[in-house]
């Protein structure tokens, strides 16, 4: 996610065209509320024939975060990070460039912000364009154009889909089986009852979501902790975080929780380890809670990456339905398949 002063990611400036630019894109551009989103079978290639409702997504799964590796028609792979509790969705413009793209601006953008096609991808090797509900129509076939910056992209990625892309259609995040599936159709794996929790979300007028920012409950020390759905959630491991997490990259999975919230957790389980300067750029500190409980499964060790109580408390819950402490990533995440509803708001998690 996006920066400690704007979001809850160390140091990506999704503030940019994050959570903070999608407010301002979606509210200043009109996006058409009463207009219904187009059907869920957008074509992304053959695999997407309409009597398929499991089609796996060319994807990659490193280090508890998701990547999308779709194919254009002339053979060009490109890697998206995946974010559902980042903002709109974009590429570079570099990307752009070598593709052959014409930009454009965005029209009625304040922020006269620029957009490009969506490359036409080859078949069997696509994604679905976003549906982008209560974003302009533009950006259902088109990305936004935003330049790179270092603290945030890396040189192997060409752009980012964050909750505008995920917004109205089923998916399932398998990361036991480290596959990303999208439900064209809108059906669902079987699963029981206990397994299903509720998505809310910020409504607007006309009853479907503002923003694709879903909150869910989950049990942490037998409380009820309000967290934001979070699969992009990102810790830039310092040596003290990788001495005590193991070696891998350093750009890591992660979930967030509120220093007040820490502090709590702290005081009444002075065992559970804590690690101080653990993620690079901020500082921040990271604990391990040994259980969580998530639709009735108890599973752990869990690490949380600490955030100031405003990040969440103020400017991130301004964006959802009601406040949130934390937020629930891949450290939390990894353990299930992960079936998220949007249509129907409720997510199913299976192990």
């Amino acid at each position: 996610m996006a920066p400690e002063n704007h979001t809850l990611r160390c140091s990506a400036p999704l503030g940019i065209l994050g959570a903070g630019a999608l407010v301002a894109l979606t509210q200043a551009c009109g996006a058409p509320a009463a207009t219904p989103p187009p059907a869920q079978t957008a074509k992304v290639g053959a695999a997407t024939a309409p009597e398929r409702d499991e089609v796996v997504l060319p994807s990659e799964f490193v280090a508890d975060r998701i990547f999308v590796r779709p194919t254009t028609i002339d053979g060009r792979t490109l890697r998206f990070y995946t974010d559902s509790g980042g903002g709109s969705q974009f590429v570079y413009p570099d990307v752009v460039q070598r593709l052959g793209l014409t930009s454009a601006p965005l029209e009625g953008s304040p922020e006269k912000l620029v957009t490009a096609p969506i490359p036409e991808w080859r078949d069997g090797a696509g994604i679905p364009a976003p549906l982008a509900i209560h974003q302009p129509a533009a950006l259902r076939s088109r990305y936004v154009v935003v330049e790179r910056d270092r603290h945030f992209t890396s040189a192997g990625d060409d752009g980012f889909l964050g909750q505008g892309w995920f917004g109205g259609r089923v998916w399932t995040f398998d990361y036991p089986g480290k596959r990303l599936l999208w439900h064209p159709r809108g059906s669902t794996p079987a699963h029981r009852p206990e397994q299903r929790v509720p998505l809310h979300f910020r409504l607007a007028a006309d009853g479907q979501p503002a923003m694709h920012f879903a909150r869910i409950s989950v049990e942490i020390d037998d409380e009820q902790v309000d967290v934001l759905f979070d699969t992009g959630a990102t810790i830039d491991v310092s040596p003290a975080a990788e001495a005590a997490l193991g070696p891998g990259p350093e750009s890591r999975g992660t979930s967030f929780i509120a220093e007040s919230k820490a502090a709590r957790w702290r005081s009444r389980h002075p065992d559970w380890r804590f690690v101080e300067k653990a993620e690079r750029g901020t500082g921040s500190a990271i604990i391990e809670v040994p259980k969580i409980r998530v639709a009735g499964q108890e599973v752990g060790p869990v690490w949380f990456t600490l955030r100031k109580d405003p990040n969440l408390h103020e400017f991130m819950s301004s964006m959802m339905d009601a406040r949130i402490d934390g937020a629930l990533g891949g450290s939390a995440l990894r353990f299930f398949r992960v079936t998220a509803d949007y249509p129907n708001r409720v997510a199913i998690f299976a192990r």
